[in-house]
């Protein structure tokens, strides 16, 4: 799975810093919140709203994770 991440977003596998993924409704994107974020040194992965075809996650791999939690291959 790790190598499909990698294939398909290398930018998100080799990373030195952690990277915060929020959904951008409006207590996340508060000035006072966005502030912290960046005194943190927080990379914040943004999304727009939620449209099918330009969403961010990808059913394959979150079903795929599923499977590996699971213990199915």
């Amino acid at each position: 799975m790790k190598e499909e991440l990698a294939a398909k977003q290398s930018r998100l596998v080799n990373r030195s810093r952690p990277l915060l993924l929020h959904d951008n409704a409006r207590p996340h994107s508060a000035q006072q919140t966005t502030t912290e974020l960046d005194e943190l040194q927080l990379e914040c992965l943004r999304h727009p709203p939620y449209f099918p075809d330009l969403a961010l996650t990808d059913l394959d791999f979150f079903r795929n994770l599923d499977n590996f939690l699971q213990g199915k291959k």
